[in-house]
């Protein structure tokens, strides 16, 4: 019997929809976005390169901070700015601290409950509000807010981070640790389904469990099959963004290949490339199996990574409050292009601008994390819709199970659907 199944998916980021057709014993899985065309990369056409960050911090108010990092990365590289260690340090502490806080939010509101009773998924969701409260003062004090930061621009942090404000956010970092640990030894109990990753490449920054906002080009990629970097030449020859004519946003290839990104393809990266240190390398390594071979899992590393990333934090935090820092940036050689590429929660980002000679821009090009992940989602959810439909699962049990897949990834439409094509 041939038929189709079709839904909305609930509780993502942005409006979506699962197509699972059925035929001859067999199954298809289709991911797609159901909203209209928002076109950010023609809005910052014209406009002076400076303004980008701040324009591109409002693709979507949940990967606010990533998008405004990435663009940072970029348009300083072409106004010839290099920022100083102290605030490479910084700005990096801005992003993961926005990761902490949209994993909780992802895991305790919305992925969780398809794991959990009633009960225990509010009583998590309630759990993860209250840790949201701590880190968005955090992010108030360092970052100055969580959707579209304002208290950094071209290099430099615009308002004094001083040791007594570094020191206020470590305290209420210390506050929150045992309410964040307690979260993700909840989640780390959560029994997930049995599924096979029938894709497993993934890429995902060099070092990236260690800095998500990196220093500049070449960024280093890491990859199963070794390590890329990546340029303002090359990098639309590794990365290759697809049209689709089911969707508004597009798919996204690595060299020819379905791949995914994210926090468990940095787990994985951090493990195969050495990238851990002893205590942490050992927690990680007691979920390899799991991380390799089920993409359920991401649910797993969100919660590792937001331990592992706080700590990170707090150590940073720690060193920089106990001296003056030097945030002042230097002048290097300009460029009428730039490239960012830093890692968002939801994985690798990469931000591409062109400028004429008057420092406004021509050209943009933005590949997001939902993208990248769009082909790695239909083909795990077709293999798992396979496996259900040979088992003689109901309708309703393959698409609680194929919802579940696809919020295990979390994606977020708003930034996926970003670009105008003219057909």
């Amino acid at each position: 019997m041939n038929k189709s199944l079709s839904w909305e998916i609930p509780r993502v980021a942005g409006e979506s929809k699962v197509e699972v057709l059925i035929y001859d014993g067999s199954a298809r899985v289709t991911y797609s976005s159901v909203a209209s065309l928002r076109g950010f990369e023609n809005l910052v056409i014209g406009r002076k390169v400076s303004e980008v960050p701040a324009i591109a911090s409002r693709i979507c108010g949940v990967c606010s901070h990533p998008h405004f990092w990435a663009a940072s990365l970029a348009v300083e590289q072409i106004a010839g700015v290099e920022a100083s260690e102290d605030t490479i340090r910084l700005r990096d502490v801005c992003n993961k601290l926005s990761f902490i806080q949209n994993h909780v939010i992802h895991l305790g509101v919305l992925a969780l409950p398809d794991y959990l009773s009633r009960e225990a998924s509010e009583q998590l969701a309630k759990k993860s509000l209250e840790i949201n409260t701590y880190l968005n003062k955090v992010i108030k004090l360092v970052c100055g807010r969580l959707t579209s930061p304002n208290n950094y621009s071209m290099g430099r942090f615009l308002s004094d981070v001083s040791r007594r404000v570094l020191m206020s956010a470590l305290e209420l970092l210390k506050s929150v640790r045992p309410h964040l640990e307690g979260f993700t030894e909840r989640v780390l109990d959560v029994e997930l389904p049995n599924s096979r990753d029938p894709s497993p490449r993934y890429v995902a920054l060099s070092g990236s469990t260690r800095s998500t906002v990196p220093r500049g080009q070449p960024y280093s990629l890491n990859t199963p099959t070794g390590r890329f970097a990546t340029t303002l030449e090359n990098y639309r020859e590794l990365f290759n963004e697809l049209h689709v004519e089911y969707s508004s946003s597009k798919k996204c290839l690595f060299l020819g290949y379905p791949f995914y990104v994210g926090a468990r393809a940095r787990l994985l990266s951090a493990l195969e490339y050495n990238e851990l240190d002893g205590e942490t390398r050992g927690v990680v390594a007691s979920f390899e199996k799991k991380l390799k071979e089920n993409p359920y899992s991401n649910i797993y590393a969100k919660a590792i990574e937001s331990k592992l990333m706080f700590d990170s934090i707090v150590q940073d935090v720690s060193e920089l409050s106990s001296r003056d820092l030097e945030l002042q940036p230097a002048t290097t050689r300009g460029a009428p292009a730039g490239l960012g590429v830093v890692e968002a929660p939801r994985g690798l980002l990469i931000h591409y601008y062109e400028v004429d000679k008057d420092l406004k821009v021509v050209k943009a090009d933005i590949a997001t994390p939902t993208v990248m992940n769009t082909e790695h989602v239909e083909l795990s959810a077709t293999s798992i819709a396979k496996e259900l439909l040979a088992e003689g699962a109901s309708d309703s049990t393959i698409q609680k199970y194929v919802e579940a897949l696809v919020r295990a990834y979390d994606p977020c439409i708003p930034c996926a659907v970003h670009v105008v094509k003219v057909r």
